[in-house]
């Protein structure tokens, strides 16, 4: 447990750095240096806890410090800050991803990048870029006409980066990086499938490529707890170095040439899908169980985790305030330590196989729960019995896609023929997802914010009581305690949800649209009725302004120009007065 206990007390110790801008970096290494020395005077086994977070501190103090001075030097904080414009030269860090819509629903894009030159004048610092249009990959070297903007307090980056003018690629990416992006456009090229989606998954689930996926389906399978399955994680680094283990086995390899092999196999792996903070944790674990078989010692899953999350947190220390890694993170932590217990009880009530899938489920979305209701809305309805019936379809279909992605290069004629073959699991996932999003009810209301994560900490602690503990009284109360979790959970906050009527009310004041992602207020005062923003869907703003019987609208203020506030304008448009319009003048 002392490796476990290092990792928890770091990782909290880094996110309250991270986050509170007041405290010091320096103040970590200090911490860690005292704990350091400390360990001398204490006894044996506490002696080793204190050792381990001492240096542990120390070392990503250090990083920290570091990284801030190299990424973040005051003086590019400062231009930053003064919205400054210039032509810059700078580096692609990472693979894009879409992060938002234009106004004409367009995908807009952001990445990490190094920053190279000002105005033809060597720098360099870490700043991220906002862009549409232009198809970039790691590796790029690109120039462009800028606007720098404040990245904002906490943030790893030193400045955002906002073209003003055509980006010009200067340079493509070189050797084993050129390599890797090929193989990744040629293999997304030669997929094949039953639906567009379900051939995007078989891609989603190999190498976490869901670029093309159509908006609809991404949000229907966050809706039910599904878009972990095309998050990178350790079953694909574990299948990954489970073939190439076996071929070595195969080919008489001895325990060195495996090592190596396996070990080569998972950084090409990393290499191919990104860094991405799941990616790196599972890697980074995977390595270690590698190494501690080679070595000959007893491999405790928790230990690797533990070990994976110090040596990431080290690195990058930003790591800890990350929903990817904290997800990845506590997943992983449930299904290993509340998985087999609650297998072992569920055993008795249904098969075996149908126990240990349940478990496997239920434990990761329990200790994911304080993150998870920090960005949606409640409680995933469905997403046990939807998991249930998707997550069969994992392995098979990452087997099929890692094993055309090595195809690749070799026979591409044979990438179609296989991952068709592999999208009839992808189309089954398709399916599930869309039947369940489409269900009432999709999340089940709960209390939110700070509230949200201390309950279901509370919940967390109860259930591993009742699954873990020795202690009869303690299995009761934590038993009793669950109780009243559900009775409270199903009865007050549900029943705005199932009891019939209510909607809308009679004497209703001010009403928040739901209108998916994106905002949309409605604010009635002395018989006058105000819009502010209108979603990013038409026939969302249009049913919610109907419902309430707003055929005038008196004043539409559009704060800003982003598709998730304006998208909707035609639809709050149709069929109605606007007497009075405030469109905001800032050029976004």
């Amino acid at each position: 447990m002392t490796l476990s206990v290092a990792a928890v007390v770091l990782w909290d110790l880094l996110a309250l750095v991270a986050t509170v801008n007041e405290i010091p970096s320096w103040l970590l290494l200090a911490l860690g240096g005292a704990l350091f020395a400390i360990a001398i005077f204490l006894p044996d086994r506490k002696r080793a806890l204190a050792a381990l977070l001492g240096a542990a501190l120390a070392l990503s103090g250090l990083s920290f410090w570091l990284q801030s001075q190299i990424n973040k030097p005051d003086w590019l904080v400062d231009y930053s800050a003064s919205n400054a414009k210039a032509v810059v030269v700078v580096e692609v860090l990472n693979r894009p991803k879409a992060i938002s819509t234009d106004f004409g629903n367009n995908p807009i894009y952001g990445v990490a990048v190094r920053l190279q030159e000002i105005n033809e004048e060597s720098v360099s610092g870490r700043g991220y870029l906002i862009y549409s249009e232009a198809k970039l990959v790691r590796g790029n070297v690109i120039e462009v006409e800028a606007s720098f903007e404040d990245a904002g307090r906490n943030a790893r980056d030193a400045f955002l980066l906002k073209p003003k003018g055509e980006i010009t690629i200067v340079s493509e990416p070189l050797g084993q990086l050129a390599f890797f992006n090929d193989l990744r456009a040629n293999y997304v090229a030669l997929l094949s499938g039953i639906t567009p989606d379900s051939k995007v998954l078989v891609a989603g689930l190999a190498m976490g490529e869901i670029a093309d996926l159509s908006e609809e389906l991404e949000e229907q399978m966050r809706s039910v707890s599904l878009t972990h399955l095309v998050a990178v994680s350790g079953a694909n680094c574990a299948i990954v170095v489970g073939m190439v283990y076996l071929i070595c086995v195969r080919l008489r390899f001895g325990r060195i040439g495996r090592t190596v092999v396996s070990l080569t196999s998972l950084v090409g792996y990393v290499l191919l899908v990104g860094p991405d903070p799941s990616v790196l944790r599972a890697a980074v674990m995977t390595a270690s169980v590698i190494i501690m078989v080679a070595l000959g010692r007893r491999t405790w899953a928790l230990n690797a985790l533990a070990i994976a999350a110090i040596i990431l947190l080290i690195a990058d220390p930003w790591l800890a305030v990350e929903y990817g890694f904290g997800l990845s993170v506590l997943a992983t932590s449930g299904i290993l330590l509340l998985a087999p217990a609650m297998t072992e009880k569920l055993a008795s009530k249904m098969p075996l196989s149908l126990a240990l899938v349940l478990s496997v489920t239920m434990s990761a979305q329990l200790l994911c729960l304080p993150l998870l209701l920090q960005l949606q809305p409640g409680l995933p309805t469905y997403s046990v019995v939807a998991n249930l019936l998707a997550g069969p379809m994992v392995a098979p279909v990452t087997v099929l896609g890692i094993f055309a992605v090595i195809l690749t290069p070799i026979t591409p004629w044979l990438v179609g023929p296989i991952t068709w073959l592999a999208s009839l699991g992808t189309f089954l996932i398709e399916s599930v997802a869309i039947f369940f999003a489409e269900l009432p009810i999709v999340y089940f209301p709960w209390v939110t914010g700070l509230s949200a994560t201390l309950l279901s900490a509370l919940l967390i602690l109860m259930v591993s009581a009742w699954l873990r503990s020795n202690l009869p009284k303690l299995r009761q109360a934590s038993v009793a305690g669950l109780v009243i979790v559900a009775v409270a959970t199903l009865s007050v906050p549900a029943a705005s949800e199932i009891l019939p009527g209510g909607w809308p009310l009679r004497d209703w004041e001010v009403v928040a649209c739901d209108v998916g992602q994106g905002d949309a207020l409605v604010i009635k005062s002395l018989g006058r009725v105000a819009v502010v923003d209108v979603g990013k869907h038409e026939e969302l703003i249009d049913n919610c302004l109907t419902e309430l019987g707003v055929r005038t609208i008196d004043l539409l203020v559009l704060t800003h120009f982003d598709f998730d506030h304006v998208g909707g304008l035609t639809g709050a448009l149709g069929g109605r007065v606007v007497s009075h319009a405030i469109v905001s003048g800032f050029p976004d």
